[in-house]
């Protein structure tokens, strides 16, 4: 995403040389990490304004897209947060590429977790 922000010839650039860590500090949230945080759509944007900005509006509405589904989530999800529930999407999304497998591939990873089982092994370095 940064590297598309970069190529807009109408955003002012302010984030060039800045570090992820550094860009969650500027967006209120320092030592979250960035992965998942912003909604990945197509936004416009009127010329002059900063990538910062357009970063803040995607972070505004991932945030307002996943308190929306969160609050209508089953009750009896194993889940703790609505952002488990992203990373739960984003390992099923990783697992087919077609729309119609997706609930019943979700399902198999949500019984999995009320039975207590771990998605993965933790990795140690």
């Amino acid at each position: 995403m940064r590297n598309a922000l970069a190529q807009e010839p109408g955003l002012a650039q302010t984030l060039a040389g800045v570090d992820d860590g550094e860009i969650m500090r500027r967006l209120n949230d320092a030592g979250a990490q960035p992965e998942g945080e912003f909604l990945p759509e197509t936004y416009s944007y009127v010329k002059g304004m900063s990538d910062l900005d357009l970063l803040r509006r995607a972070r505004e509405a991932m945030k307002k897209t996943l308190d929306k589904l969160w609050s209508e989530r089953a009750i009896d999800t194993p889940l703790a947060s609505a952002y488990q529930a992203l990373i739960l999407a984003s390992i099923v999304e990783k697992e087919t590429g077609r729309a119609e497998e997706r609930p019943q591939i979700a399902r198999v990873f949500l019984s999995r977790l009320k039975l207590g089982m771990k998605l993965a092994k933790p990795i140690r370095p």
